[in-house]
């Protein structure tokens, strides 16, 4: 088990590695305020799953973290390189409509810039009657996702 610092990131992230696999926690030089950084190695490939989350009420001096988080992400560790995360950007990724705030514009320019491919196209923050959102995102600089399974969430609905 991972996570990062529960005393410092209330909300906290965990991601759970099989004991079958080698793994260790990277540490980078990043401003972004909530991610996690993970190196899992099997015996044929080395995977880095990065876990971001992005406070919708997120600063400019964190968006910028972030998307310099994920230009870092990319140069270093080309090949199996998976990033998910809560983002909070409102991206209709269905089409080419481009975002008007300037938060997002930059998420999408940094993901291009990174040639990064976004794998989730069906909405992950259903609440209520209010509008489905793609919130929650898998990226990817390499196709090792074919298929992406939507289940109902955990908790209550």
């Amino acid at each position: 088990m991972y996570h990062n610092d529960f005393e410092k990131y209330p909300r906290g992230i965990i991601v759970y590695v099989d004991c079958r696999f080698k793994s260790k926690q990277l540490f980078l030089n990043s401003k972004a305020v909530e991610h996690l950084i993970i190196e899992i190695q099997s015996k044929y490939a080395r995977l880095v799953l990065t876990t971001i989350y992005r406070s919708p009420s997120s600063t400019d001096e964190n968006n910028k973290a972030v998307n310099d988080l994920i230009t870092d992400l990319s140069s270093r560790h080309r090949g199996y390189n998976i990033i998910v995360g809560d983002f909070n950007h409102h991206i209709d990724w269905s089409n080419d409509i481009k975002p008007t705030d300037r938060s997002s514009q930059q998420f999408i320019k940094t993901i291009q810039d990174n040639f990064l491919s976004q794998h989730i196209m069906n909405p992950t923050r259903v609440r209520g009657q209010n509008e489905p959102h793609i919130l929650d995102l898998v990226l990817t600089d390499d196709q090792i996702i074919d298929d992406i399974e939507y289940l109902s969430p955990l908790g209550k609905k």
